[in-house]
Order: structure tokens, then C-alpha cells, then sequence
């Protein structure tokens, strides 16, 4: 049997704090929760709520005291809180079905604001290489306008060739946002506010104050008689295999998990598919 032990938010308001006394109470509130078993894949959820602190240190603390206290040895890891810390612990497939919830996710806002994805202009500003690449690949798929906004030419190169020469894709370079007008959808891994309304914000932790359609979250439903019946994306990466010769779609429609909802933290994004 294979063992996911499988870390969330508490369903409390999100605070940032970092003091002697947070310590104490947040340590308090790391719980467990019952055991989810999927019989189908013969898998079973451990399940620990952390308190909804995305202070950094207070996050990576309670992260710890989570594993140090309910964790055992030979377990996949799951963390579904600060995206930006999660990241440093997904495998590289759960870092691949992000970037394909993200894509899809643009797809369907951008086809209810009457608008093709195949024709519109997709800006990324994001420093991970490896998730760089998991968002071309997916993007090259759809896409046939992307643009990168980075000052680091080195870094992105070999990725670039990468795309080119296994889907074609040319992608254009830009050190400043204002370089490209008519930028229908960013996605971007940073704490900035941009002129284009429309942002995939990778961390989960920032909230932009500008008006616009802002995304941070997906939520995928699944088809097992249990009581967890949506789940995020580095979730399912965890529960289904990767398997060689299909795409991510093709994986997610033979085990029946459908994207559910489009989501800004908790509040879901009203559209029609």
C-alpha cells in the first residue's frame, strides 16, 4: 500500500506572524485528521492541518513539527499551503500537472472573454527553471504567442531550444513588461502588480490589489467514494502514476478527475465551461 501523507491549511483567516507566542499556539494547533484509504488505488491519505500562518519561518516550522510528529519513513509528501515553499518538495510530475492546471485554467477564462488561447499573447515571469520548462512544454501545446520576461539569457536558452525544437514553438524574450503590448494573461511566480488585468499568481501567499481576473488555486474532482472529493493538483500527482506515451490529459480522464474549479485563495472564479 502507498502511504501519502498529505499536509493543508487550517479552514481559519490566513495571518503572518512570526513571534515567541505564535510559536506556542501554532504548534498547539497542528492536528491530524482521519485517515483517507483509496481502495481503487489502494492508497491511503494521512491528513495533518497546520495552522493558516504563511509567515516563512512560522510555515517552515510548522511543516516540521508536522512531520517530526504524525510523518513516518517511506511516505510520498503532499503540501498544499505556501506554494512557493511547497514547490522546493514536488516531484518534478506534480510540478508538471500545475503547470497543466494552469494552462487549462487560462484556456477556459480567456475562451468566456471570447478570446483563443491558441491566438492570444501569454507572458511568464518565473524563476524556476525547471517549472519554466514544465510551462512551455504544456503552453507550447496550446499556444502560439508566449513570451518570457527575464534578464537572464543563460538561464533560459537550453529551454528555449528545448521548445523549438520539439514543438516548434519560438519563444520571444523581453526584459520589461511594457516591451510587449496586448499581453492577454500572465503567469508569473513573483509579488508584482502588472499592467495586464488578467494574472496566474503562482504564490498563493500574495494578494494583488489591482482589479482583474487574479487565479491562485485549482481544485480537481475526483471519482472515489471518500470524503475528500476535491483535491489540488499536487495532490493528484501524488495518487496517480505517471505513465509513458500520455499526456497529462489523457492520465486525468482514464482515472475520471475533471477540473472542478478555477480558483483566488477560497473564492471561486464564475465561469462557464
Amino acid at each position: 500500500m502507498k502511504t501519502i501523507f498529505y499536509v493543508s491549511l487550517k479552514n481559519e483567516p490566513i495571518y503572518n506572524k512570526y513571534t515567541y507566542l505564535n510559536r506556542i499556539v501554532d504548534k498547539i494547533k497542528i492536528k491530524k485528521n482521519k485517515d483517507i484509504y483509496i481502495k481503487e488505488l489502494d492508497i491511503c491519505i494521512n491528513r495533518v492541518q497546520i495552522p493558516a500562518n504563511v509567515n516563512k519561518n512560522a510555515y517552515s516550522d510548522n511543516i516540521s513539527k508536522a512531520l517530526k510528529r504524525y510523518c513516518n519513513k517511506d511516505v510520498y509528501l503532499s503540501l498544499n499551503g505556501n506554494r512557493m515553499y511547497d514547490l522546493r518538495f514536488m516531484t518534478k510530475f506534480q510540478k508538471d500537472i500545475i503547470s497543466y492546471s494552469i494552462v487549462q485554467s487560462i484556456r477556459i477564462i480567456l475562451t468566456n472573454m471570447n478570446k483563443s488561447i491558441k491566438s492570444a499573447n501569454i507572458l511568464i515571469d518565473v524563476d524556476d527553471k525547471q517549472f519554466i520548462r514544465s510551462l512551455l512544454e504544456e503552453l507550447a501545446k496550446e499556444c502560439r504567442n508566449v513570451v518570457l520576461l527575464t534578464k537572464d539569457l543563460n538561464k533560459i536558452d537550453k529551454i528555449r531550444e528545448h521548445i523549438m525544437s520539439n514543438y516548434g514553438l519560438a519563444i520571444e524574450v523581453v526584459y520589461k513588461e511594457e516591451a510587449i503590448k496586448d499581453i492577454d494573461f500572465i503567469i508569473t511566480s513573483k509579488d508584482n502588480e502588472y499592467s495586464c488585468p488578467n494574472v496566474w499568481y503562482i504564490n498563493n501567499c500574495f494578494i494583488s490589489k489591482q482589479k482583474g481576473i487574479h487565479v491562485n488555486n485549482i481544485l480537481y474532482k475526483v471519482p472515489w467514494n471518500i470524503s475528500l472529493k476535491n483535491m489540488p493538483p499536487q495532490l493528484i500527482g501524488a495518487l496517480v502514476k505517471k505513465e509513458r506515451n500520455k499526456t497529462i490529459s489523457e492520465i486525468l480522464n482514464s482515472n475520471e478527475i475533471t477540473l472542478e474549479s478555477i480558483r483566488n485563495n477560497n473564492i471561486e472564479i464564475d465561469l462557464v465551461r
